[in-house]
């Protein structure tokens, strides 16, 4: 019974749900960051909504689609290797065939690539925004009764940046959209980093586990195929004596 346990992918199934949980992690964390984001920026400059939000939406649901297939294909490979059998329905020999782990290893290499850039984006986004709220928060000690007008010392950098009207006057009136604690995004930007971290190593395992099945399926294929013609051999050798 111990034996049958071990042959169960325990670990691909625990990969593949750490990388689940992390994509559903970031994704949430990653769209509240960017839209507390937004708000704070829209004190200044009005963009409206910024298509980032839809992108990380669309990549996470990306990845949690590859990884359902990875764990089906998984569990129902590994399980048909422990009993190797052809008279397995028709969806099992699709998912458990080496004709359909070849493209999905392929696959997992382009979510990587997709998931490191994400991964690189994440991180730059975290450093610009540590220093965002760090010159806002600088400020923010000092905005009292007085009102600041950044424009006086910043033309030409706005200028080159947008042609949209921005306002750069920090008065008291935005202080509590800038300044306040529930509108600091540090941690929903730290979570989302660590969650796509997390996840980005958790394919990259996937991946392993993959690449290291696909091979087993294949030279268990050859395995029975020289069995098989073996027998064929024998038998006519039987036959003609």
């Amino acid at each position: 019974m111990c034996s049958k346990c071990l042959k169960f992918p325990f670990l691909t199934i625990l990969s593949a749900v750490i990388a689940l949980i992390s994509a559903v992690i970031y994704g949430t964390t990653m769209g509240l960051a960017i839209d507390g984001f937004e708000k704070q920026i829209n004190a200044f400059l009005s963009i409206g909504i910024s298509p980032i939000r839809f992108i990380v939406f669309i990549s996470t649901t990306f990845l949690i689609a590859v990884l359902v297939i990875f764990l089906i294909s998984s569990i129902i490979s590994t399980i048909k290797m422990n009993q190797y059998d052809k008279s397995h329905s028709r969806v099992v020999r699709f998912f458990s065939s080496t004709f359909f782990t070849g493209p999905l290893i392929y696959l997992m290499y382009f979510t990587i690539f997709i998931w490191a850039i994400l991964f690189s984006l994440t991180a730059i986004a975290l450093g610009f925004y540590f220093i965002f709220i760090s010159t806002t928060y600088f400020f923010c000690g000092l905005v009292d009764t007085r009102c600041f007008d950044f424009s006086v010392f910043l033309p030409v950098i706005v200028e080159k940046i947008t042609n949209k009207k921005v306002d750069l006057t920090f008065c008291s009136e935005k202080k509590e959209r800038l300044c306040s604690g529930k509108n600091n995004m540090s941690w929903n930007f730290i979570i989302a980093f660590v969650s796509c971290l997390v996840a980005l190593m958790s394919l990259v395992h996937c991946l392993m586990i993959l690449t290291n099945k696909w091979s087993r399926m294949r030279g268990k294929k050859k395995y029975f195929k020289r069995e098989l013609q073996n027998k064929n051999e024998l038998l006519t050798k039987l036959v003609e004596d």
